[in-house]
């Protein structure tokens, strides 16, 4: 992984969590969902170069995604796969 911290920025989408104690390697799942499900643009970069394809596309699979957050989390799992 390229980041092993979440930028302190971004911590206003984790209210409920320690930002501190969330591990992108172990937590992924949850941070895509959190970063992709939000409006902040650059949540979306920050989790296609630092989470796996796998977690980007598990966000295209929640009950509460948009068709376009769908797109948006296949399209960067596609993204992810390929800088792979």
């Amino acid at each position: 992984m390229p980041d092993a911290r979440i930028p302190q920025r971004f911590a206003y989408l984790f209210w409920n969590a320690d930002v501190e104690c969330l591990d992108p390697e172990r937590d992924a799942r949850y941070l895509a969902s959190r970063l992709l499900m939000s409006n902040d643009v650059a949540a979306w970069g920050w989790a296609a170069e630092n989470l796996p394809a796998e977690a980007l596309l598990s966000v295209a699979a929640l009950r509460h995604a948009t068709p376009e957050r769908m797109a948006l989390a296949r399209n960067l799992a596609a993204y992810r796969s390929a800088a792979a």
